[in-house]
């Protein structure tokens, strides 16, 4: 089991156990699932193509979709990119407060959203295990 500590208790040569700050336990069965790179990047291309068919305006000119459905798309884009600051934000949250580096986790919540906040949480807790 690793030790978490503070700066101070660290120089007494004081380490002792502590929880995680993790808001909730995860099954770690999924663990597979949000550390696939493949699944990761899948959603991040789906995510760009919705970007492109939504914003482009080359999807509904074509027929692919139609005008209705670009303009749905761009509000759901809009909802999603909140979600996306929420998980990024959560993610530099989580690591912080656990020492884990926050810079490559907060720019892939940006981007794909909740699977790397799952992931970092998940790490934590097979790591606390």
């Amino acid at each position: 089991m690793p030790y978490h500590c503070t700066k101070l208790e660290e120089e007494a040569g004081r380490v002792t156990p502590r929880a995680s700050n993790l808001p909730l336990q995860l099954p770690v069965a999924i663990q597979p699932v949000v550390s696939s790179r493949i699944v990761q990047g899948s959603i991040l291309l789906a995510v760009l193509a919705a970007v492109d068919a939504a914003f482009s305006g080359d999807w509904s000119r074509i027929g692919a979709i139609s005008k209705d459905t670009e303009l749905w798309l761009q509000s759901a884009l809009g909802l999603l990119g909140i979600w996306h600051l929420l998980m990024g934000a959560s993610a530099y949250s989580i690591a912080e407060q656990n020492g884990r580096p926050k810079l490559l986790v907060t720019i892939k919540a940006l981007a794909v959203g909740t699977i790397p906040v799952l992931e970092l949480m998940l790490d934590i807790q097979t790591a606390l295990d």
